[in-house]
C-alpha cells in the first residue's frame, strides 16, 4: 500500500531532497577544486604531518587583511601553499608510479609521506627524482609578500581601467 503524503509534508520532503542534492553538489565542487587546485608534491621523510609554524594563522591574517575576501581566499589556492595532512589522489598517484619507475639504483625512501601543495601541474619525473633523494616539508609563504597580481588577479579598479 503506498500512501500519499500531505502536502506539507510532501513539500518538506521537496525541500529535504533538494538541500541534500545542494548538499553534494557542494562536497563535488570542493573535491573538484582541491584535484584542481592541489597537484604540487611535497614528500617527507617517514609518517609526518607538516604542520603550519605557530604564528602563520595570526601572520596570514594581519598580511592578507589588505586585500578583498576572494584575494584572500585565493592565497590558499596559488604559489606552492602546502597541505598540513592531505594529498589530492592524483598527486598520489603520480608519486607512487614515479617511485615505482626508478630505477634499482635510486632508491625511494623506504617510508615517506606525500602531501599536496597548491600548484596546477603535477611534478615531472626530475622533480619528483628531487623529492625522493631530498625529502622535506614545503615551506609556509609570507603572506605579507603576497602579490595577487603575480597570478594575474586585479582589483576591480584596475579592471575598470583596463
Amino acid at each position: 500500500m503506498s500512501q500519499i503524503a500531505p502536502p506539507q509534508q510532501q513539500q518538506q520532503q521537496k525541500n529535504k531532497k533538494s538541500f541534500q542534492m545542494s548538499l553534494e553538489q557542494y562536497r563535488d565542487l570542493r573535491e573538484r577544486g582541491f584535484d584542481r587546485h592541489r597537484l604540487g608534491a611535497q614528500v617527507l621523510l617517514g609518517n609526518k604531518l607538516n604542520m603550519k609554524p605557530p604564528n602563520q594563522e595570526k601572520m596570514e591574517k594581519e598580511g592578507l587583511k589588505q586585500w578583498p575576501g576572494e584575494f584572500q581566499e585565493a592565497y590558499g589556492i596559488l604559489g606552492g601553499y602546502p597541505e598540513i595532512d592531505r594529498v589530492n589522489r592524483h598527486t598520489l598517484a603520480s608519486g607512487i608510479t614515479a617511485a615505482l619507475l626508478r630505477p634499482v639504483g635510486n632508491p625511494v625512501p623506504k617510508e615517506m609521506t606525500i602531501l599536496s601543495i597548491a600548484e596546477q601541474q603535477l611534478p615531472d619525473s626530475d622533480q619528483w627524482y628531487e623529492m625522493f633523494q631530498n625529502p622535506k616539508a614545503a615551506s609556509w609563504p609570507d603572506p605579507f609578500l603576497f602579490r595577487p597580481e603575480t597570478y594575474g588577479l586585479k582589483l576591480e579598479k584596475e579592471k575598470e581601467r583596463a
